[in-house]
């Protein structure tokens, strides 16, 4: 069984930049909170584990988390397969690589 938590609020700090907060949950909760999130899988589907504690897969759509530990290459091997790409909003880091991607790369909060 799963719950849903609320999400945690963004800071600023004194140079005006956004801090995320440290996020408590573990990793495969923030992937379940994204799959009933988007609503596009079947939560009661066993997302396949595509890269350890970061990329999970169920059918064509990768839900991401732990971002800041994927390479540009992890990204491009994604949008290679097709699908669509969810990323964890509270763990996003990006990179130019997916500017060019938009419709398929989404990050869920």
């Amino acid at each position: 069984m799963f719950d849903s938590i609320e999400a945690p609020k963004l800071e600023v700090d004194e140079n005006g930049q956004i801090v995320f907060p440290d996020i408590q949950t573990d990793t495969i909760s923030r992937i379940y909170n994204m799959i009933f999130t988007v609503g596009l899988d079947e939560p009661t589907q066993v997302p396949e584990e595509v890269k350890e504690d970061s990329i999970y897969k169920i059918g064509n759509n990768f839900y991401i988390t732990n971002s800041e530990k994927l390479t540009s290459d992890d990204y491009a091997d994604i949008l290679k397969k097709g699908g669509k790409m969810f990323i964890d909003g509270w763990t996003a880091s990006l990179n130019g690589t997916l500017q060019n991607y938009k419709e398929d790369v989404k990050i869920v909060f």
